[in-house]
């Protein structure tokens, strides 16, 4: 019997045995798995998963689970004027870019990345070393 609104508990518990398992590359392995142990999840469901149980894209493109007692994936931060440049565990730049987006959009014109390195544009009047040593917080 197939369930629509799975126990997120027992779904999360789902995904972490299968990432511990094997490697796993997609959302849509996820979805499939899910299906096949009866739970229907959507894209966006597994998405908010993944975000909520600290899993990231590894080197490999395969999912991880964060370092424990690390908050982010930051290995060093660099500031140039109006800019912060940050380098990052590769394969997770795209996840901290999302982050750093929700976070700071009120600071950035703009943000870039690509698989170990983010670049945030600051927009004017905004202070760089604030914005700086709250990532380094973070």
């Amino acid at each position: 019997m197939r369930h629509s609104n799975a126990d997120k508990d027992q779904r999360q518990a789902l995904i972490r045995a299968l990432i511990q398992g094997q490697p796993v590359r997609g959302q849509k392995e996820i979805r499939d798995y899910l299906e096949v142990q009866g739970i229907l999840a959507t894209q966006a469901t597994v998405s908010r998963d993944l975000k909520e149980m600290g899993v990231l894209k590894g080197p490999d493109a395969a999912y991880q689970f964060q370092a424990s007692g690390k908050k982010s994936p930051i290995l060093e931060l660099a500031v140039q004027n109006q800019m912060i440049s940050l380098r990052v565990v590769p394969g997770q730049a795209l996840l901290l870019k999302r982050e750093i987006w929700a976070r700071f959009s009120k600071d950035l014109f703009s943000i870039l990345s690509d698989d170990d390195t983010v670049l945030l544009i600051l927009k004017k009047g905004v202070e760089p070393s604030l914005l700086k040593h709250s990532l380094e917080k973070w």
